[in-house]
């Protein structure tokens, strides 16, 4: 690189001689470093005389590079993409996050980690969240998101009343380590408890395959429906429509999700939207935030990435 520095006049140079390659103009070029147009032209001027060869023929109709102008601007193209790459990986690796992604049910992540979520990040600053929603009743097999495992343990004896139950269970077959933490009521001297169902579990089965239509809510309930409005190359528009069920009316509503990929909020109307990590929250705006027995409130969105077919966890809430 010191050989380098002595060949050119500057490499500030070479970054304006490739700018007038580029575009044919060396007013193009000040424009783009913000110089004026003798001053780029000296630029070239300079760099010529330095290197003993004509690097551009001049005419009305531009710059044209001569022989010795194409084997240096070939040069300095593929040497300036790289470095630009590389660049960009360093930036990128400056405002990288650590992925954690957690599979939950939905009641956990609305009632007891959502309203955490904010001292979880102050604490630690550089760990994404990610959430995967499931149902509380799982059924699915080893090493899937609706992963049921089992194993037996001896209870404390002689206990009563309300307890919690924490458990750590290392596999040494793996490197997977499962923790547990269960509300339970002891019985009061059998070891038995409730919160813990006891009998043989029901075997794994695969889930039943989900409508794309509404759900029907109960009394005084509400359901969502997702549907994607407009998609463009990194981008796309969606509604979420609330609606109440058709024997009551709802106050309070809030509808959430979570992302399945890198999508990202950017805007919301009819809603107040907060989003952390992948996981979205919409609530109610003042005026929209009760909804009449069988009515609907429709709440768009624009988001980064590309549109999901479904929102995972897409629910509404009464507040």
């Amino acid at each position: 690189m010191v050989a380098l520095a002595r060949l050119v006049p500057s490499l500030r140079s070479l970054l304006i001689f490739e700018s007038v390659a580029r575009s044919g103009s060396c007013s193009a070029a000040a424009r783009e470093f913000n110089l004026t147009q003798p001053s780029a032209s000296r630029n070239i001027a300079q760099l010529e005389t330095h290197l003993g060869v004509p690097l551009f023929i001049r005419s009305a109709a531009g710059m044209e590079l001569t022989r010795e102008g194409q084997i240096l601007y070939q040069a300095l193209g593929d040497g300036f993409q790289r470095v630009e790459v590389a660049l960009n990986d360093l930036l990128a690796l400056r405002h990288r996050k650590d992925v954690v992604e957690l599979s939950l049910s939905t009641a956990f992540v609305t009632h007891w980690l959502v309203p955490r979520l904010p001292l979880f990040h102050e604490a630690f600053p550089s760990v994404d969240l990610r959430f995967q929603l499931i149902s509380s009743n799982l059924r699915g097999g080893p090493g899937t998101v609706e992963g049921r495992y089992s194993w037996t343990g001896t209870l404390p004896a002689g206990k009563s009343g309300r307890h919690l139950i924490y458990s750590v269970w290392t596999r040494s077959d793996s490197a997977e380590t499962f923790y547990g933490c269960s509300d339970v009521v002891f019985d009061g001297g059998n070891g038995e408890v409730t919160g813990i169902g006891g009998g043989t579990l029901p075997p794994p089965s695969s889930p039943p395959p989900s409508s794309p239509g509404p759900s029907n809510p109960p009394p005084g309930a509400c359901s969502t429906e997702y549907a994607v409005v407009n998609s463009w190359g990194n981008g796309f528009q969606g509604k979420v429509t609330v609606r109440a069920s058709a024997s009551g009316a709802v106050n309070n509503w809030m509808v959430h999700w979570s992302w399945p990929a890198n999508q990202t909020l950017t805007q919301a109307w009819n809603g107040r939207a907060t989003s952390d990590g992948s996981f979205v929250t919409i609530d109610h705006e003042t005026w929209n935030s009760s909804i009449p027995a069988g009515g609907t409130v429709e709440v768009g969105f624009l988001a980064n990435g590309a549109a999901p077919a479904t929102l995972p966890g897409l629910m509404c809430m009464l507040g």
